[in-house]
């Protein structure tokens, strides 16, 4: 196996590095990535609450136990140094999360020790009244805790309040309840407690995701398909069908069935323009299964020679990063700046050659993928040579062999 970031973040000794880093009370607890000699970023916030210590991967199973101890001391330790220093919003957020990110199982609270546990008002009234990033309803739900959920909204909580100074968590402004309650991993019965009490299962955020393009497993799609959420519709203004949203973070079985429910593999150019092929392409360092879920895709016949079309304010930013690319060098700009420069015209190819996957190139080469240069004339090869991905060029130099 390749040594890369997303075989680091399957370890579970790494990943209990990493926990003891993140949940630390250093002042500036910020991990930076490096891809290669070219390429680095900031990690994606919600990336460590997606790998749990516990569920790593040991050489020595026996292993798994003493360091998943470890992993419980540190949030234990972050827990209770907020629970003094604050601010409120963190601790009741990693309290609420606690069960969640040790595998355990969610605590049974009355409603009155679920509004202490999370230091809220005695009375019901009040509590509900609160505003603050994190309100009684979005404890219940990150605690996974449907029966609280229920007595909340039941009592006229808002199913539709939107998440506000939460983003260095991972869950941005904007974004619902519900859609908090499928990124965090939550069970059917938490979604169809919103859904049942009035939430909104089309909502979309600033850029047009909703919960479906969210949605993380079967059971959470079951529930919000049979809420008549639409599966089939790209969102404004990026113009990213359902399915190509959820092809990032969602498991292969989510996929496969949102596909046995007609969802296209292809796409329309609109917004950004491009399809779930692409987005599995572009974002597969945050997936551990991007080369099954591409694998699903293509079966289902995904077009693996698409190519990457965006429509107006985007195709103005494609030129704009293009212009900046040319002025400074590609090896002188941003990530996001250099994606949008190779954007227009690119293949699902060119999107792994640029973030340096070799079980998706391989993949996309096994099934036909031609090798051809996007809009700015740049080849697969020319990409991965621009971001330092040299490991790539064997197998690019064999295509059409």
């Amino acid at each position: 196996m390749r040594c890369n970031y997303v075989s680091w973040q399957s370890r579970g000794w790494c990943r209990a590095e990493w926990w003891c880093h993140l949940l630390s009370n250093k002042p500036d607890t910020s991990v930076i990535v490096v891809y290669s000699c070219r390429e680095a970023e900031f990690m994606f916030p919600l990336s460590w609450q997606e790998n749990k210590v516990s569920e790593g991967e040991f050489t020595v199973e026996a292993d798994r136990r003493v360091v998943a101890k470890l992993g419980e001391r540190a949030l234990e330790s972050k827990i209770s140094f907020l629970s003094t220093a604050g601010p409120l919003s963190r601790y009741r957020y990693y309290l609420a999360q606690r069960p969640q990110l040790l595998c355990q199982r969610s605590e049974d609270f009355s409603l009155t020790e679920f509004l202490s546990h999370f230091r809220f008002p005695d009375r019901l009234e009040e509590a509900i009244q609160d505003t603050s990033s994190m309100s009684p309803v979005l404890c219940a739900v990150f605690a996974g805790d449907a029966k609280i959920l229920r007595a909340l909204l039941e009592n006229r909580a808002d199913a539709n309040q939107k998440l506000y100074g939460l983003s260095d968590l991972g869950f941005y402004d904007g974004q619902t309840v519900l859609m908090a309650a499928t990124k965090s991993r939550q069970t059917p019965k938490v979604l169809s407690t919103l859904i049942d009490l009035r939430a909104d299962v089309n909502a979309a955020t600033r850029i047009g995701l909703t919960a479906v393009a969210l949605v993380r497993d079967p059971g959470q799609l079951r529930v919000l398909m049979e809420a008549r959420a639409d599966i089939h519709t790209p969102g404004r203004p990026f113009g990213l069908s359902p399915i190509a949203g959820a092809a990032v973070w969602a498991c292969p079985e989510t996929i496969a069935a949102m596909l046995a429910a007609r969802c296209d593999p292809n796409f329309t150019p609109q917004g950004v323009g491009y399809g779930p092929l692409h987005a599995v392409c572009l974002q597969a360092r945050n997936s551990r299964r991007a080369t099954e879920i591409a694998r699903i895709l293509l079966a289902s016949r995904a077009d693996v020679n698409s190519t990457a079309a965006p429509v107006g304010v985007f195709k103005l930013v494609c030129w704009l990063s293009q212009a900046r690319v040319a002025m400074r060098g590609f090896g002188h700009c941003s990530i996001v700046v250099r994606t949008a420069a190779a954007l227009p015209g690119l293949t699902p190819l060119g999107a792994a050659a640029l973030i340096g996957d070799e079980g998706l190139a391989r993949l996309l080469w096994e099934n036909d993928a031609e090798v051809l240069a996007n809009q700015r004339g740049d080849l697969p090869e020319d990409l991965a040579i621009a971001n330092g991905h040299d490991h790539l060029l064997p197998l690019l130099a064999s295509f059409g062999v």
